[in-house]
């Protein structure tokens, strides 16, 4: 049933792929596939409940420190991340490549790593920068499932657009009707590049929850992990 499924999703993907986009990035999901916004970040999942452990996307931006750049970002990415799991148990990922990529114009780094976000979990990452924007695109999948999605994700991935249009953040703001939009907006201007006390706040206040409620354990797990990631990628190399 699970082969059945996924063959019909990819199938069908190119002539039904829903479009999401926000005031930074537009991606073509796959069928099924719904983004809320937790924060700052936009968390995609399939709408079926079985499925939604199966993978997982989320989308972040942040404004660009001196430090932001592709070579930064590279350099970040070949090397292991250690997690930290609520039991006190640190897991070390396994960095399977890191190259950069070209997608519809815009040069992205590109990395897949192993248990670095959720164990068991591939984590592909690519992030950029797009003139005074950071940008953070992280696809996890359970690794049982990872080699049916490849094909799917490869899909999404070349879909992804990035833009930023030029002019006063003030003028942005206020050209944007939506409210909760431009309180996101807001959101990420306000973000520092030498802040971590919003990281360290979400550590200790958010909690873990397992059985029925396992869904917020893997919110909780990537949005610290993409967290820690836009703000590692903004430290400045000592």
């Amino acid at each position: 049933m699970r082969k059945i499924f996924l063959l019909t999703c990819l199938l069908s993907f190119g002539a039904q792929a829903k479009i999401f986009q926000n005031k930074f990035i537009s991606v073509d999901l796959p069928i099924g596939w719904e983004c809320t916004l937790e924060g700052t970040e936009y968390i995609c999942q399939s709408t079926i409940e079985e499925r939604k452990k199966e993978a997982i996307f989320v989308f972040a931006a942040k404004m660009r420190a001196k430090s932001d750049s592709l070579e930064y970002y590279k350099a970040y990415l070949k090397k292991r991340k250690s997690l930290k799991l609520p039991t006190g148990e640190r897991v070390v990922s396994e960095p399977k490549y890191v190259k950069l990529s070209k997608i519809n114009s815009q040069d992205w780094v590109d990395a897949l790593h192993l248990s670095s976000e959720i164990p068991g979990y591939y984590t592909r990452y690519l992030a950029t920068v797009k003139d005074d924007l950071g940008v953070a695109f992280t696809a996890s999948i359970a690794q049982p499932y990872y080699s049916k999605y490849q094909k799917l994700l490869e899909k999404v991935v070349l879909s992804l657009k990035v833009f930023r249009n030029r002019g006063s953040r003030a003028g942005k703001r206020s050209g944007i009707k939506d409210k909760r939009q431009r309180a996101v907006l807001e959101e990420i201007e306000m973000v520092s590049a030498n802040d971590f006390e919003p990281l360290e706040r979400a550590k200790t206040t958010r909690s873990v929850t397992k059985g029925s409620k396992g869904d917020k354990s893997l919110y909780l797990y990537l949005l610290l992990g993409l967290l820690v990631v836009l703000f590692i990628f903004s430290r400045r190399r000592k």
